[in-house]
């Protein structure tokens, strides 16, 4: 980061309830943000984007929420990519997560990321979020907010 200025950071979130399509890759959207010292998200535009300000290593988080499913073993995927302008096989694929959903009515599963990665300036991060029920899951950002973060660790 530059001196005096502290360390470039974000948590963009979302409340809302989305439904997701079984087996597809979908963008996360952001609206809006816990906190965000470097200019890193926007509300705005490319709310699905964290874009790097200052170029180093980076602390990336993210996690989403899922309602139970209802019968059987099913899993729930984030996937993070530099640079992939909105798309699930473009850019680079930096790192991949899967968890198993819940079948108790009375939880939310939770889905989530944590890696460090090497970012240049202008890079930008998206996070992308699948279930394979075989069916449309909700995402329940109004239950617990979903989070897309990163914080500047090093040069």
């Amino acid at each position: 980061g530059t001196a005096g200025t502290g360390r470039p950071a974000v948590m963009a979130t979302s409340v809302l309830d989305t439904s997701l399509t079984t087996a597809t890759w979908t963008n996360m959207l952001f609206a809006s943000e816990e906190y965000d010292t470097g200019s890193l998200h926007s509300t705005s535009s490319n709310t699905g984007r964290i874009t790097i300000t200052d170029a180093g290593l980076y602390q990336v988080t993210a996690s989403v929420n899922l309602n139970a499913y209802a019968a059987g073993t099913k899993s729930c995927g984030l996937m993070l990519r530099k640079n992939a302008a909105g798309s699930s096989s473009g850019g680079t694929l930096i790192a991949y997560s899967m968890s198993m959903l819940s079948t108790n009515a009375f939880f939310v599963s939770a889905s989530e990321l944590n890696t460090h990665v090497r970012l240049a300036a202008a890079d930008y991060l998206e996070l992308f979020v699948m279930q394979d029920s075989g069916a449309a899951l909700v995402l329940k950002g109004s239950v617990l907010a979903h989070r897309f973060g990163a914080l500047w660790l090093s040069a």
